[in-house]
């Protein structure tokens, strides 16, 4: 967010993108970290299947990106990107017991993330600034991180924890 030159993107173009961002995250992660966690864990899924199974499904709705005109390995880059963030998404819920969560995570990542790259309507700028450089790295520490937690998660939920969706 911080890397992201607001003067020249103008406040409607923030404010819309922003608003796109909640809808999309509340939209996403009802779905996904809702509807399909819940569907899973009641039909006796493990604690790994679920994650692992909504987080597929989570990729899978971004396989429609294909349609937009994109690049086959740019769809499969994000998908295997969503992939990863539809894990960090699962294990927020779970550490966090709410739904809010997740879904505000994602509502500011969307958004920042589009703004940050240039990517309204133009390429990502040629002089970016330094955090979205630092950004970038990021996303390897993030990725590295979710990897590692898949190999911490067991495979059930105690009862009685903070499971539940709110």
């Amino acid at each position: 967010m911080a890397g992201t030159d607001y003067t020249t993107i103008g406040i409607g173009t923030v404010l819309v993108t922003y608003l796109a961002g909640l809808f999309i995250g509340l939209s996403e992660e009802l779905l996904t970290r809702g509807l399909v966690v819940n569907l899973l864990r009641r039909s006796g899924h493990g604690e790994l299947t679920v994650m692992l199974l909504s987080s597929l499904i989570f990729a899978l709705l971004h396989s429609t990106n294909i349609f937009t005109g994109q690049p086959v390995l740019t769809v499969l880059v994000t998908m295997a990107f969503t992939f990863v963030f539809g894990v960090a998404m699962y294990l927020t819920l779970r550490v966090t017991g709410n739904l809010i969560w997740p879904v505000l995570l994602h509502a500011l990542t969307d958004p920042s993330t589009f703004l940050a790259t240039g990517g309204i309507d133009t390429e990502a700028p040629a002089t970016a600034h330094p955090t979205v450089a630092l950004a970038g790295l990021s996303v390897w520490v993030f990725v590295i991180l979710t990897v590692i937690a898949l190999f911490l998660v067991r495979d059930r939920a105690a009862s009685g924890s903070r499971e539940a969706v709110r």
